[in-house]
């Protein structure tokens, strides 16, 4: 492939991956937690992020970017030479996660949207501190929270293959 295409995808890999990786560490260890703990004042806030332009897009993007220049990065080499090696293991580790990472964030994408359309029927029906529309916000912004957790793992996972990949590729693992 040519060095300047292999360049060009090495840093929207690496510039959307730091995007979506990022932001989703801060959404599901900072956001979400005192969201979900502020109460009425903490949902407002979270509608109104969702109304800002591009909020709900910027995730997506980077995942798709981030994951597709990756696999095109990763069909570069040689799977027998990837396998052969500990920092190839550790670089296929890294693209297993970040692919189980896009599919569970692309479903988590729908929690997140009926969370929001959950915030924002409670705020027609008057943003009262309880009842059915307080209690559904309150369940899905408690799955919304466990399950970015799950792909903020897999984040975690997805950047320790990659930045230990390179590291380790000349530890030979076999004949």
């Amino acid at each position: 492939m040519d060095p300047n295409i292999s360049s060009l995808l090495r840093a929207l890999h690496i510039l959307a991956g730091i995007i979506w990786v990022g932001f989703g560490l801060f959404q599901t260890f900072y956001l979400l937690p005192a969201i979900n703990t502020t109460d009425a004042a903490g949902l407002r806030v979270m509608s109104k992020m969702g109304k800002l332009p591009g909020f709900a897009i910027i995730m997506p993007a980077a995942a798709l970017i981030a994951t597709l220049a990756g696999l095109a990065l990763y069909g570069i080499g040689s799977w027998h030479e990837f396998l052969n090696t500990l920092g190839g293991v550790f670089l296929t580790i890294g693209v297993i996660a970040g692919v189980l990472m896009f599919g569970h964030g692309f479903g988590l994408g729908a929690v997140t949207n009926k969370f929001m359309k959950a915030v924002n029927t409670w705020q027609g029906a008057g943003e009262a501190e309880s009842g059915a529309e307080y209690q559904a916000v309150h369940d899905l912004g408690a799955r919304l929270q466990s399950n970015a957790r799950i792909s903020a793992i897999l984040g975690i996972i997805t950047v320790l293959g990659m930045v230990l990949g390179p590291r380790f590729v000349s530890i030979s693992l076999g004949g």
